[in-house]
This record gives structure tokens, sequence and C-alpha cells, in this order.
């Protein structure tokens, strides 16, 4: 009980020490995956090729010099005109900064595409200014002085890759911003939006809703970030400004672009840049005190480190301290001497000296234990002659059971050849040289060879002279390194029939050990007919593609179809409400407002019917916005009481005087399921 209460005593003090050490370890580690962590942000946002990139994009983007540029030419303003000098004057200076820092040939030669791009709209200024004195039209002064983007915008994209390179991992509060600065700015959003204005080009309002949809993408990213009042009021007031983009690039696509002025298409779709451009400028704001912040928390996890190495240090050299000295004196007092007793009385019990005394045996810890079992051993000594005797008995015994084993395991070894004989598979056993050691009457069929005619030889023999080559080096590399594919699963190859005749076949393989060696044996199963079934499958399979296509093609077009009558209808409604010459009756405006609410209803349903292909891969998208139950019941009820009222059948409105609450649902499914 000394050496147990002793033991448990000192294993209860080391793994109190121990348990500190951990503790302190484990908060060094967590503080320094931290401070891991901290360094790659704090890397990400301050990379000088980084921050000189962004300072590029934001002087040329949204807000910057195309953004003047194009309103330049719109609107005649010297005001755009400085805006534009000031922004280029702000790119060549990020330029410059780019310039200093360590660059290789593919940047150098990107930075010379970006700066001749921006020498080419500063020529162009005084052009511009010469040919509005002369009171040339918007459109004819923008096909004199256009420029040529796509070298510039090659060489942005080469810049931004380059600047991400080492920080392929992180995304910051800083990239998300510049991300959103991208699909906004030069070759972005404003920069086809007001090309659209310029060159009555709808692809381009086209082009700006994708980068709208860029632009919203990030800022989902910028609002999974723990952000504070500030950030998320520039941010709303952001997405603010790019839902007025999107709510006036919706309305320039219905407008006959060609039949207006540039200076009308403006006015229309004009929209206020301010609350987003002072959002911009609070995010970098943001983004800055961001910076100061993660250097301070890096410089107090860096001293937490520091203060927990040192615990570490130490906890553990007293630790060490502590093992040594309560290990010696447990060894030597505790363990050693009685233990080397009790190894003195052994020998002599051996050598046959049974007269010697056994101490310990009283005690009641380890020691005594070993003691009473040598008390044990001293009277099994005894014993020894008599179980000589009773051994050589047990012995013969033994001898006659192994002859009984043997004659089982032969009569085991009979009845497995005659199941490898009887299997409907074709059962291959060959050795570790590929030689064939056992081939069934199932193999004899499906090969067309004799079993005599295969056993001792290669296996290689079953296989087409493409695969021979490979078969023996396959079973070498699996003996060296102990595994292979093919072990235990099933594969589809090719054999070869004793005419030459090729077939296809699953085989599966599996291993077997004895002391003779290892041997490998092979079931195969012909799949011939397996694969005439499945080529049949796949000319069926191609026959209703083709079918299914043909009928996508066919809704396809017929829903374009319907589309043009049915613009035709939605623009005379337009134009009765817009005539001012002749004004139309209340009773003709409610009329007209309910075939524009009909036609608005049927044209999203032919929008449905064109997304056939999604319906049926089952990714059809749903809208989900508020909506209000009781005008959507008004507006189906208006839909549908005509033909209500030819089949006589009285309709009537139960919640027209109710208040419902507003739905989240698709307004134009739930449509489609009241007048359904």
């Amino acid at each position: 009980m000394k050496i147990k209460t002793a033991t448990l005593l000192f294993i209860m003090t080391l793994s109190l020490f121990g348990g500190l050490i951990v503790s302190a370890t484990f908060n060094s580690l967590s503080n320094t995956y931290e401070i891991d962590s901290l360094w790659d942000g704090f890397q990400a946002n301050h990379s000088h090729k980084a921050r000189a990139l962004n300072a590029l994009y934001s002087e040329i983007g949204y807000g910057g010099m195309i953004h003047n540029f194009k309103n330049y030419l719109i609107r005649h303003k010297q005001e755009n005109a400085d805006a534009v000098k000031s922004s280029l004057g702000g790119a060549k200076a990020a330029i410059s900064l780019y310039r200093s820092l360590n660059l290789n040939q593919l940047e150098i030669e990107a930075l010379r595409a970006v700066e001749a791009n921006l020498t080419a709209y500063e020529n162009v200024l005084p052009v511009i200014a010469t040919l509005i004195e002369k009171s040339q039209s918007v459109r004819s002064i923008d096909q004199q002085v256009k420029v040529n983007d796509a070298a510039a915008l090659s060489g942005l994209r080469v810049l931004l890759e380059q600047s991400r390179l080492g920080h392929a991992g992180s995304t910051s509060r800083s990239e998300v911003v510049s991300q959103i600065r991208r699909a906004l700015g030069f070759g972005g959003m404003i920069h086809q939006f007001k090309n659209a204005i310029l060159r009555n080009d709808k692809d381009a309002l086209d082009k700006a809703s994708g980068a709208l949809n860029q632009a919203t993408a990030a800022i989902q990213k910028y609002l999974a970030f723990d952000l504070n009042s500030q950030e998320l009021l520039a941010i709303r007031n952001i997405q603010n400004v790019i839902s007025n983009y999107s709510a006036k690039i919706q309305n320039a696509k219905k407008l006959d672009l060609s039949s207006m002025t540039v200076g009308q298409i403006d006015k229309l779709v004009q929209v206020d840049d301010r609350p987003a451009l002072l959002g911009f400028e609070t995010l970098d704001k943001q983004i800055i005190n961001f910076s100061e912040q993660a250097e301070e928390n890096l410089s107090h996890k860096l001293n937490l480190v520091i203060s927990a190495q040192n615990q570490v240090l130490y906890l553990t050299v007293f630790t060490i301290m502590l093992f040594i000295v309560g290990g010696s004196w447990l060894l030597r007092f505790q363990i050693l001497k009685p233990i080397l007793s009790l190894t003195t009385t052994m020998k002599d019990i051996v050598k046959g000296e049974h007269e010697g005394e056994i101490t310990g045996v009283e005690k009641q810890d380890e020691i005594g234990d070993m003691a009473r079992a040598l008390e044990v051993f001293h009277e099994n000594m005894y014993l020894l002659e008599c179980t000589k005797a009773e051994l050589y008995a047990a012995n013969m015994s033994l001898e006659h059971r192994v002859k009984e084993r043997t004659q089982a395991l032969q009569n085991s070894e009979q009845r497995l050849k005659a199941i490898l004989e009887t299997a409907v598979d074709a059962i291959i056993i060959i050795d570790e040289n590929g030689c064939i050691q056992s081939f069934n009457r199932a193999a004899e069929i499906m090969f067309g060879y004799t079993a005599n005619e295969v056993l001792s030889n290669s296996v290689n023999l079953l296989m087409p002279e493409s695969f021979k080559p490979y078969h023996n080096q396959h079973i070498q590399n699996y003996l060296v390194s102990g595994g292979n594919k093919a072990i235990g699963h099933v594969r589809e190859l090719e054999a070869q029939r004793k005419n030459g005749e090729r077939f296809p076949i699953h085989v599966s393989v599996s291993e077997v050990k004895s002391s003779q060696g290892i041997s490998f044996t092979g079931i195969i199963r012909d799949i011939s007919e397996l694969k005439a079934f499945q080529q049949e499958l796949q000319i069926s399979k191609e026959a209703a593609v083709k079918a299914n296509t043909a009928k996508s093609e066919f809704v396809s077009g017929m829903s374009h179809e319907l589309r043009t009558p049915l613009n035709a209808i939605m623009g005379f409604t337009q134009l009765l409400e817009c005539n001012s010459s002749e004004p139309l009756t209340d009773n003709q405006k409610e009329a007209v407002s309910e075939i524009k609410a009909a036609g608005e209803h049927l044209l999203s349903i032919i929008n449905q019917i064109l997304d056939l292909n999604k319906i049926e891969a089952g990714k059809m998208p749903i809208n989900l916005k508020q909506v209000s139950p009781s005008q959507a019941i008004q507006e189906s009820l208006a839909l549908i009481v005509q033909k209500a009222t030819e089949v006589d059948v009285e309709l009537v409105d139960q919640v027209e005087y109710e208040s419902l609450p507003d739905l989240l649902t698709d307004e134009v499914r739930f449509k489609q399921v009241l007048i359904n």
C-alpha cells in the first residue's frame, strides 16, 4: 500500500503540473493561430500592390475618370471635364506608385497598356471641347472621340491576378470593397450604362445588369463580416444606388432609344450617385480603422504568446526536476531493493536450493504480491515431475487428433474442388509468378481451353496482346508495395478465348496467404450480353434526349411567337395612357389598366415558359417578396370576371373590406394559383 500511495501521489503531482503545462501550451498555440490569422488579414489589407491597384480602380472607375468622362460627353459640363483631369492625375500617381514596386514583365506590359489608355482619354478632352463649341450632336462627338478600352481592361485583369499572388486564401474587407468598385467602375456597370445611353446599345444594358449582379454578390460577402452601424449605413446607401440603376436599366430596355436624343434618355435614366460615393468613402475610412485595430491586436497577442511561453518554460523545468527527484526515491527504496531480494531467492529456487526464506510475503503492496507469487512458484517446482508424465500422455493424444484433422482437411479439399467444378462463374487460381494453379470447368467452357492446356502456364494466355506486358508488372508491384486497386474490387476488363475472340468480362481478385506463399483467386463472369443490353439502352437514351430537345425548341419558339403580339398590346396600352391630346375617360383608364395588368401577367407566364429547361432541371427560381393578398385577389378577379360572366358564374369577393397581412411569396405564382 505504501508503493501504491506514493505512486498515486507522485502521479497526481505530475498530472497537476502537466495540466498546467498543457493549458499554457494550448493558450500559446491558440494565440499563435490567432496571430497567424491576424497577420494574413493584415498582409491582405497592406499589400502595396493591392493598395496601388485599388487606388487606380478608384481614380478611373465609378465616380472617377470614366464616370465623369461619359457625363462630360452627355451633359457638356465643364465641372465633369475638370473632374476627368483630376482623376487622370490621381490614376497616373497610382501607376507611378505601382512602378516603384518589384514588378515582373507581365505587370510592366499591363501598366503600359493602362497608361496608354489614360493618355488617349486625356488627348481627346480638348477635341470634345472643340466639337461642343461647333454644336455637334452628342452621338457624333462620341463616335469621333471613341477610345478602345480592350487593352487597358486586359492589363487591369493581369495586375489584379498578380496582386493576388500569395494571398489567394484571404478575403478581407479591402478586397471585397475593391470587388464592388470593379463591378461598378471602369469596364463595369457605369461604363456600360453610359455607353448604352450614348450609342443606343441595348447589349450594353445587359452587360451593365450583369455587372450590377456582381456588385450585389460582392456586397453580400461584405455583409458576412461583423459590421458596425456606419458600415451598415454605407452599404445600405450603395445598395439603394444599385437598385436605382437596376430600375433605370429596366426602364431603358423598354424605351425606343433610337427615337430619342441622348439628353432625353439621360434625363429619364439619371441616378444620383452621391450616396454611393459617400458610402465608399465611409467604407475606406472604416477599413483604415480596422487596419489600425489589427495592428494593436497583433501586438497584444504577441505579448501574450511571449508570456505564455515563459510560463511553459518555468513549469517544464520545475516538472522535470520534480520527476527526477521523486522518481529516483521511488525507484531505489520502494522498488529496486525489494526486487533484488526476491530475485536472489528465485535464483536459489531454480538451482534446487529450497531452504531459503521468501521475504516480503506479509506486505500488502506490489512487492508482497510478487513475493506470494514466488511462493506459489516454489510449490509448483515440486509438482513439475508429475506434470511431465501428464504432458507425455497429452502429447500422444494430440498426435491422434492431428491425424483426424488431416483427414478432415483432405475431405474439405475434395468438397472445395467439387464446388469449383460446379460453379457458374469461371474460377482461376494463380501463384505469385502469374502461373495458373487451378482452372475450373466453367473456365474451360468460357475460354475454350482444357485445364491440362493451361495449368502451369502464364495467365497471360487468356489476355489480349495489348494487356500482357503489364500484368506481370502489376503482380510484382503488389508483392513489393502490398497495395493494388484490383484486389477486393470488381473490374471490367477484356479477355481472349482460345480461338482469338475477345470478349468483355467482370473480374474480382482476392489474395490468399499460406505457408506455401501468396496466391490470387480470380472469379470471372462473361458480360457480353450485359454490354449488348447497355448499348441498346444508350441508343434509346439518345433518342429520348433528341425528342426532349425538340420539345424544348418547340416550346421556346412558341413562347417567342406569343411574346411578339403581346408586346404590341402592351405598347398600345402605354400609348393610350400617355396620349395627352385625347385623354381617356375614367372608365377607359380603368379598362386600359386591366388590359395592361392582364398583359403583364401573361408576359410573366410566357417568360416562365422560356425557363422550361430550369423547370425540368428542378432549378426554377422563386422571387420571394412582401405581397398584399387583397391587391393580388383584386387583380386576379379582374382577369377572370369576363370569363365568369360568359358562363353565368357569379364571383363573390369575401375579403374586399378585410385588412389582410402581407405574405412573403412569389407574386406571379401566387396570382397563378388564385386565377387557376
